[in-house]
């Protein structure tokens, strides 16, 4: 089941960046870090669970091979538990199956260790502004849904007020016809239409 964030957009961005190598794990945070923006790291996916649910994570930044759990793996869970937020996978040992693993399972970018810094920054950036859209869109149609629901509701009470009216016409009507004398009739039919509609109101 799909979590949603546990914040509004007003929130400071939060980067997560996961890796089992301290050394590339300290120099990616860093290099964020400097760009402006927040940051947490975790050394596995164990923990990186951990904190993905006491923060709120705008972006994920992941390695490919590590022990235990994978981040292809990773990917999959976060897909779809975390359809809103961007995954960026890192990996020094890029080969076309992983690299299709990667696209098919929702990977918002992979990047080819060495990278250059920039090249991440800008990696993260562009996920940052597609999570974004994703929660607007998501925004759009809650509210979208809530109201259709709300005109729904409208037009199942217009209809109900519209049978209950019609149902008292012609309740009046029945009445009117059953107890009227058998007398020649009225030649005024507009008289006729007024004596039933004052019964009514």
């Amino acid at each position: 089941m799909a979590k949603r964030l546990k914040t509004t957009e007003q929130a400071e961005p939060r980067i997560l960046v996961v890796d089992d190598e301290a050394d590339v794990r300290q120099v990616v945070a860093l290099s964020l870090q400097q760009a402006g923006l927040v940051v947490s790291s975790a050394e596995n996916v164990a923990a990186a669970r951990v904190l993905l649910e006491k923060e709120t994570i705008h972006v994920i930044v992941s390695d490919v091979m590590m022990p235990g759990e994978d981040g292809i793996t990773f990917l999959m869970d976060i897909h779809q538990a975390y359809p809103l937020v961007p995954v960026i996978l890192m990996t020094g040992h890029a080969q076309l199956p992983m690299a299709l693993d990667a696209i098919r399972y929702g990977a918002f970018e992979m990047l080819l260790k060495p990278f250059d810094f920039e090249v991440l920054n800008s990696a993260v950036d562009r996920a940052l502004a597609h999570g974004r859209l994703l929660r607007e869109q998501q925004q759009q149609r809650v509210e979208l849904e809530s109201q259709l629901e709300a005109r729904t509701d409208e037009l199942k009470n217009a209809r109900a007020e519209l049978d209950f009216a019609h149902s008292k016409i012609l309740t009046v009507v029945t009445q009117y016809s059953g107890v009227k004398e058998k007398t020649p009739q009225v030649s005024d039919s507009a008289d006729s239409t007024c004596r039933i509609y004052s019964k009514i109101v």
